[in-house]
């Protein structure tokens, strides 16, 4: 039987072409996703130094990539596991794991997006939520390259829509894509740029923000908004994206036009839960605090 793979999808209407509305299911395993995503996690939280590793017995784990494991200095600073209440997502821990596993699903589940500089890795100070637009990324498509604004959003809510979507909407429409003078995507893409390590990179983002600074960034498709909805497990329903599917024609009539492309992922069953099992695979052999707040 073959393996399954990571993200499983559960709903795909292809009637909404050219915008993108789907919805997967994260099946979590000790695979080298699952390690890609507690890396990302660890590195959100600043714990990568040495000095708060131990190396990894031989065991099955290596196989999946992970050969170091938190030693009790490093199990001291991972973070608090917060109750599961209705506040659950807006704790800056939460909010880091749902980045990390957008970053992973978005390729996975949609395009190959390139992400040149990640906020949710380079945060000013760990427990802080940062500022500005979650992710900034480009494709590589026939004839030259689409950039892609991604806002990741999760909640607990037993409202579909939650009312974490039209803020969400009105954030990337409204505060974004359709502002004038387009002052916050510009001065991120700014940050983006001069952040970025790869001189390639570099390159790309700076012909995106000379074409956004000159009014050329409108060419049909050239744009990208990639809202991520993140949701425990069941508890997605179509209607869900109903406030993008509702405004499609709002961000093709943007300032900026673009395309929709909404990825909905059921992740868990509880999110603190898949908090503390980070804290278990950074720490196997000892265990890892899952004290709550």
């Amino acid at each position: 039987m073959a393996a399954m793979q990571p993200f499983v999808q559960i709903v795909d209407d292809p009637s909404l072409t050219p915008h993108v509305f789907r919805a997967f299911k994260y099946v979590q395993a000790d695979d080298p996703c699952w390690h890609s995503i507690v890396k990302g996690c660890l590195t959100a939280w600043r714990i990568t130094a040495d000095v708060f590793y131990d190396k990894l017995p031989t065991t099955g784990f290596q196989k999946c990539g992970l050969d170091k494991i938190l030693n009790q200095y490093g199990q001291a600073r991972l973070p608090s596991t917060p109750p599961e209440d209705a506040n659950v997502t807006r704790c800056p821990c939460i909010t880091d794991l749902t980045e990390v596993i957008a970053v992973e699903a978005i390729p996975n589940c949609l395009r190959p997006v390139k992400f040149p500089w990640l906020r949710v890795l380079h945060k000013e100070r760990v427990p802080l939520q940062h500022h500005g637009i979650d992710m900034l990324g480009y494709i590589l498509d026939t004839g030259g390259y689409i950039l892609c604004v991604v806002e990741v959003m999760a909640s607990v809510e037993s409202a579909h829509p939650p009312s974490t979507v039209s803020q969400h909407k009105d954030q990337l429409l409204n505060d974004t894509l359709n502002q004038p003078g387009a002052m916050r995507l510009l001065e991120d893409l700014q940050t983006v740029h001069d952040e970025a390590a790869n001189d390639a990179d570099k390159g790309i983002l700076n012909g995106f923000v000379v074409a956004l600074v000159t009014g050329k960034l409108v060419a049909d498709r050239s744009v990208i908004a990639l809202p991520v909805l993140v949701r425990r497990n069941s508890e997605f329903s179509t209607s869900d994206w109903n406030p993008f599917l509702a405004n499609t024609a709002a961000f093709e009539q943007a300032k900026i036009p673009s395309t929709v492309h909404f990825l909905a992922l059921e992740v868990h069953d509880a999110f603190a839960g898949l908090i503390d099992l980070v804290k278990k695979t950074a720490a196997p052999a000892s265990g890892a605090p899952t004290k709550t707040v």
